[in-house]
């Protein structure tokens, strides 16, 4: 099981630019990151992986709704 919230090395104060989300074969959930708000700047891209989980939504999906199967 995976998780992780990666923040830009160097920058303490700056928000995570990357978020994983792998190898948890029985989650299916996602709905408790429906009203995360994830924003990129010109200096700052941010990156989302989920894969490998029972469910595997976008941040698209999250968002509306289709959090769970």
């Amino acid at each position: 099981m995976s998780f992780y919230i990666i923040a830009t090395p160097g920058h303490t104060t700056s928000p995570p630019n990357k978020i994983t989300i792998e190898n948890n074969e029985s989650l299916t959930d996602f709905c408790g990151l429906k009203d995360v708000k994830i924003t990129s700047t010109d200096r700052l891209e941010f990156g989302v992986k989920i894969n490998n989980n029972a469910y595997n939504p976008s941040l698209n999906d999250i968002s509306g709704g289709m959090c769970k199967p």
